[in-house]
């Protein structure tokens, strides 16, 4: 059987040779929020690093998403589901356990009844269906499937019952039953002064097999208007994942970046000796997510005390920050009157 190579653009290509590798999908949550979030993903794929995005199909900005992706098909698009920001596309009459008075979204997350969040969820899958556009994946607005286990539970029966993929929950099965997945999540924000420093280090640290790595970016909103929430921080991640240092870092360290599509065709790899780089550390870490206020998602780091053989790239990094560290700093004058008498 013939599997995918990396190109040029590092993108996966047909015929290249089954061999292990570094595998990199990198997803951004939210397309279909809004015109100023799908351009800024859509830029962020075109001149960036990103490969995947998920699409929100009861958002104003849905339909916009959609003739982006049809006109954009090396970007893979899933479906977003979101069960707590918004009006649903279901009648409240239907859904009245996901529901506030005036039809909206609580975002309590409990109390939801099953039977009703599954029939939000297969009018949301269905809307993508009839735009049509077929899911690359699945995975979920405010990371509920990872946070309410019913959620998780009828998410995996969708998957398993229509062959689609899905985000892996950090600590549920895999192998046997389990949807399509990749080894790895990465659930972090890039979205503060170090967030390309960060994401070189999970870069340099990537394992062989399948990662994927989420984020949130997209172009800032106008003041005052309700998606202005978390804008600067959507911005902020948008100048992460396009910039070249990124891209740079990806073609030398020979990480083949696709996106859930084409999951199906990378070779199997062995189980890892470690668990999955979300699942290293069950602590839990408070995060801001746009949209969303602070969310809690467990702690990704790599493993601890694992080792890793450095590249060349890595050993590259390491000698130019040993260079600057070596150049002698000239002493600061101290000006005699400024000195303390003893």
């Amino acid at each position: 059987m013939q599997y995918g190579r990396a190109s040029e653009s590092g993108l996966i290509q047909p015929g290249g040779g089954a061999i292990l590798a570094k595998y990199l999908i990198v997803n951004a949550d939210d397309f279909g929020f809004s015109r100023r979030v799908n351009d800024g993903i859509w830029h962020a794929h075109t001149a960036g690093a990103i490969t995947s995005a998920t699409l929100m199909a009861n958002m104003p900005g849905f339909d916009h998403a959609v003739w982006l992706a049809q006109r954009t098909p090396s970007l893979g698009v899933g479906l977003h589901i979101n069960l707590t920001y918004g009006k649903p596309l279901s009648p409240k009459e239907d859904i009245p356990s996901l529901v506030g008075l005036e039809g909206y979204f609580s975002d309590r997350r409990v109390g939801w009844n099953p039977e009703e969040a599954e029939l939000e969820i297969e009018r949301q899958l269905d809307k993508l269906l009839a735009a049509r556009m077929t899911p690359t994946h699945l995975d979920t607005h405010h990371h509920i499937h990872i946070e309410v286990p019913s959620i998780y539970a009828i998410l995996k029966k969708i998957a398993l019952r229509r062959r689609i993929p899905m985000r892996r929950h950090p600590w549920a099965e895999t192998g046997g039953d389990a949807p399509l997945q990749t080894e790895r999540l990465i659930m972090d924000t890039f979205d503060d002064g170090n967030g390309t420093a960060r994401l070189l280090r999970y870069l340099e640290d990537l394992p062989e097999g399948t990662t994927e790595i989420m984020c949130h970016p997209g172009y800032g909103e106008d003041k005052g208007t309700a998606a202005s929430q978390g804008s600067a921080a959507r911005a902020a991640e948008l100048q992460t994942f396009t910039d070249p240092a990124v891209r740079e870092a990806i073609r030398q360290l020979d990480i083949r970046l696709i996106h859930y599509g084409q999951l199906a065709d990378v070779p199997a790899s062995p189980v890892p000796d470690v668990p999955a780089i979300a699942e290293t550390a069950p602590e839990q870490v408070e995060i801001f997510l746009p949209q969303s206020g602070t969310t809690a998602v467990p702690l990704s780091v790599p493993a601890a005390g694992r080792r890793r053989r450095k590249s060349s790239y890595s050993r590259g990094r390491g000698k130019r920050r040993m260079r600057i560290k070596r150049r002698k700093r000239k002493p600061a004058r101290v000006h005699r009157g400024n000195r303390r008498k003893r």
